[in-house]
């Protein structure tokens, strides 16, 4: 409520934020979406393709172990992980992803060599 997904990505995961900062020359994708744009010069280049990969996984890593410190849960970093942060209420698109969640975890179980 109130927090854009670039602000959110700034906070959430500062090193990925910073390559972003970095591709584009300056924070103005933080306040304008359209900059982002900018980025897809960037799609074919694989060396930022992996330092991109990187930030994202450094992060889950470190979610796995706040979550871990925190609840004893043991996370795969390298699992896709989708994560809810707000309470769970009635909301449509909340549920649909989650059933989403839900139905992709059967489909995986189900025929463990789908794409």
């Amino acid at each position: 409520n109130g927090v854009n997904h670039r602000r959110w990505l700034g906070k959430a995961n500062p090193p990925l934020a910073a390559l972003v900062t970095e591709a584009l020359g300056g924070e103005r994708w933080l306040a304008d979406a359209d900059a982002l744009e900018g980025l897809l010069p960037f799609a074919d280049d694989a060396a930022f393709r992996e330092r991109a990969r990187a930030a994202r996984l450094a992060a889950k890593r470190r979610l796995a172990a706040d979550l871990h410190r925190a609840h004893g849960l043991v996370l795969d970093p390298e699992a896709i992980l989708d994560v809810q942060v707000k309470r769970i209420h009635e909301y449509k698109r909340q549920l649909l992803n989650a059933l989403h969640v839900i139905w992709l975890y059967h489909t995986i179980r189900q025929s463990p060599d789908v794409d």
